[in-house]
């Protein structure tokens, strides 16, 4: 069996302000950097072995903090990054919908049908998280194994767990620094936990973040 730990990355400037991030790497907020302290807190009691990260610098730095003090390597990858929203990228919700109405109705209803200008579709997110849950099933048998990533990336690697359709997006959220948990046994895929936040200390839910 493979122990699978989801960590979503702490809150961010662009959280804050309501804008898309996707590829735009906005910095950890103070209150994103206390999260990620929150999340070594909740991960103290267990081992784990390995650790892969998103490659962007809001995930890679809540990993960080997330281990300090293990003597554990942390592997960057593309394959956690968050979706690619192109041309939406730094762009908030009212300037979205004023110059992409049509195309912002759609995501809202069909995500999965949607490729952003200059952009990803979820179909790209889902190969790419997908590849990397094959290597992990080879590399870490018998492993406890650590992913921070994004709200996007992580639903749809979770909707892929769940073998659900990329269209049940928005049937699955996901905090800042909330952990959720699956795990690869011998006959197929387990979620255990989703969203759980129980170890944060204060409420800073935002519900003004564009599209993650």
């Amino acid at each position: 069996m493979i122990r699978i730990i989801l960590a979503r990355h702490g809150q961010t400037e662009w959280n804050l302000l309501g804008k898309t991030q996707g590829h735009g790497d906005s910095p950890l907020t103070e209150v994103g950097i206390s999260q990620a302290y929150d999340i070594k807190r909740a991960l103290s009691d267990v081992d784990i072995d390995v650790v892969y990260s998103s490659d962007l610098k809001r995930a890679y730095d809540t990993a960080s903090i997330a281990v300090e003090g293990r003597d554990i390597n942390i592997i960057p990858t593309t394959k956690l990054r968050e979706m690619g929203f192109g041309d939406w990228e730094g762009k908030t919700i009212p300037e979205i919908t004023k110059e992409y109405a049509d195309l912002y109705r759609d995501w809202r209803n069909i995500p999965d049908e949607i490729v952003f200008p200059n952009g990803e579709s979820l179909k790209n997110i889902e190969d790419r998280v997908s590849s990397l849950l094959k290597e992990i099933h080879i590399k870490h048998q018998g492993k406890t194994v650590l992913l921070v990533s994004h709200s996007i990336a992580m639903r749809v690697l979770l909707l892929h767990v769940l073998k659900s359709p990329m269209s049940n997006l928005y049937g699955i959220k996901l905090d800042n620094c909330s952990i959720s948990e699956f795990e690869i046994r011998d006959y197929g895929m387990v979620v255990t936990k989703v969203n759980d936040t129980s170890h944060l200390r204060g409420d800073f839910k935002l519900n003004n973040s564009a599209l993650e």
